[in-house]
């Protein structure tokens, strides 16, 4: 018997497959792959460890003497066979990883600081998506722990307020201009009508099940209903409730005992969607579009928790484009041209995600919003070229071909205004300028106030442009006062060919 259970694992690589052992069907997880040897000394050094990995994900009874381990420490002595999950009351699983205990025990709270930056890069992604004209709400699905703390493992003891009780707090202290949809009150709320086998969460995963689905669903749709009216949630009795045919959401299936740890999966069936998925960059997207194209068109930039609930989402939209990542993007959000950009994430997205890392609209920000608009101010002509009044220590002579006037600056002091035009609507104003200059520098544009002869040196806007041609492009906030528009070139001397120049108004003005 001995001999039999030591060559019992070689025997079983000869019968069965990698893959019939393997991770890829119960850990939901691709397996290491075989590394090849060579003798090079800059990779040899690596040569064990990837052995090992490959080995430990492929050898002969995997999968049987992981069961077998499992069995043991859950049904013998009540703990977890791996350190990625603790047992919590009434043998619900709870995740570790994220510093879960930690953060919600309030041990690993956000500095000051922290929570000032998740602020800026919040009202960042505000920023951006309303200048591009959408609506921008984000959406913080709560820990499993954070809505049903009473199942909490009991050595979780409370010393502190959470991240996401931090982040809300602090929002709402210091008026921030964003949209964060805080899922809590909703989900506590719908947690009263709980049964037997039947909450909002998994007992036995790490996302909310379909009552949960239903109720941030129906959270989402509600906050948004002040600017899309027509974005009404189904009522409950509108969906088909079901017990799927599968467990759900179990970490009992990586533990390879998923037939003897049952769990009821709890679904709201939503109306048919068609759609297609494909990757973009490495990114996963999932697209539905729907035949009423009066419709919103929404993005939604999201994780495992935003995924639950694109079906039930995409029948209320012309267009759905959902981006598995954390990374917004304005390109996309540029090339979509949504009415709403979602951002739907787990509270553990507050554990590791650098802030200052995600801003977006960095530097293309003003030509996003230019390109949008349509609202055309001013435009610099061969016929009105005449009009650019040069100051100070600046020139300026219209040009009969390859350019409408050239600058020239003696020093820095001189600068050029542009002729008055209507400022009409009350938005800020959005300025391109062709150039080119055969060193690079750094345009200035300053406002004009009424009853003024000279620019102000407050509010102005400016941008760097490189040698030979360039186009940059800036946003003057609008003032009651504001008037006219002077440009000034960051530079001691030199001379500049402007090729154009245009000054739109913000998009829908």
């Amino acid at each position: 018997m001995f001999l039999g259970a030591l060559v019992a694992p070689t025997v079983d690589e000869y019968l069965r497959s990698p893959e019939a052992r393997g991770p890829q069907k119960t850990e939901l997880r691709e397996p290491a792959r075989r590394p090849v040897f060579f003798a090079d000394p800059r990779t040899i050094k690596h040569f064990a460890g990837e052995y090992e990995d490959w080995y430990l994900d492929s050898f002969g009874l995997r999968d049987k003497l992981l069961r077998w381990g499992s069995i043991e420490r859950l049904f013998l002595f009540g703990v977890s066979p791996t350190d990625s999950i603790v047992m919590g009351k009434d043998d619900w699983m709870f995740y570790t990883g994220n510093a879960s205990a930690r953060i919600f025990r309030g041990r690993l709270p956000l500095s000051q600081g922290e929570l000032a930056a998740w602020q800026v890069m919040l009202e960042n992604h505000t920023e951006v998506c309303s200048t591009l004209g959408a609506e921008h709400l984000i959406v913080i699905g709560p820990n499993k722990e954070t809505i049903y703390p009473e199942f909490a493992p009991p050595q979780w003891t409370k010393a502190g307020p959470t991240r996401l009780e931090q982040l809300a707090d602090w929002l709402k202290a210091h008026a921030a201009k964003t949209n964060l949809l805080d899922l809590r009150p909703a989900l506590v709320a719908e947690k009263a009508h709980d049964a037997p086998g039947d909450h909002v969460y998994f007992e036995l995963g790490t996302h909310w099940n379909g009552r949960g689905v239903y109720t941030a669903y129906r959270s989402i749709l509600a906050a948004l209903a002040h600017r899309y009216p027509s974005l009404a949630p189904l009522e409950r009795e509108q969906f088909r409730r079901m017990i799927g045919a599968d467990h759900g959401d179990t970490w009992a299936r990586a533990m390879y005992v998923d037939d003897l740890v049952p769990q009821q999966n709890h679904l709201f069936v939503a109306r048919s969607v068609s759609f297609t998925e494909h990757e973009e960059n490495g990114v996963r997207l999932w697209i539905a579009e729907g035949p009423d194209p009066s419709l919103p068109r929404a993005v939604m930039f999201h994780d495992s928790f935003g995924q639950s609930i694109m079906f039930q989402l995409a029948p209320h939209f012309s267009r759905l484009a959902c981006y598995w990542t954390s990374d917004v993007s304005d390109t996309v959000i540029e090339r979509e041209k949504p009415d709403v950009v979602l951002e739907v994430f787990v509270e553990r997205y507050l554990a590791n995600l650098i802030p200052q890392d995600h801003m977006i609209g960095r530097g293309d920000l003003s030509r996003m919003v230019f390109d949008r608009s349509r609202t055309v101010l001013y435009t610099l002509t061969p016929n009105n070229a005449a009009g650019l009044a040069a100051h100070g220590a600046a020139r300026v002579e219209p040009m009969a071909a390859d350019g409408l006037a050239r600058v020239t600056l003696s020093d820095a002091s001189g600068w050029i205004e542009v002729p008055r035009f209507s400022l009409a609507g009350n938005g800020d104003l959005l300025v391109r300028l062709d150039l080119e200059t055969a060193e690079p520098g750094e345009i200035v544009v300053l406002p004009m106030w009424k009853g003024e002869h000279a620019p102000r040196r407050k509010q102005f806007a400016t941008n760097r442009f490189g040698a030979g041609a360039s186009t940059v492009y800036v946003r003057i906030p609008r003032t009651e006062r504001l008037d006219g528009l002077a440009l000034r070139f960051a530079v001691d001397q030199g001379a500049f060919v402007l090729r154009g120049l245009e000054v739109r108004g913000m998009p829908g003005q």
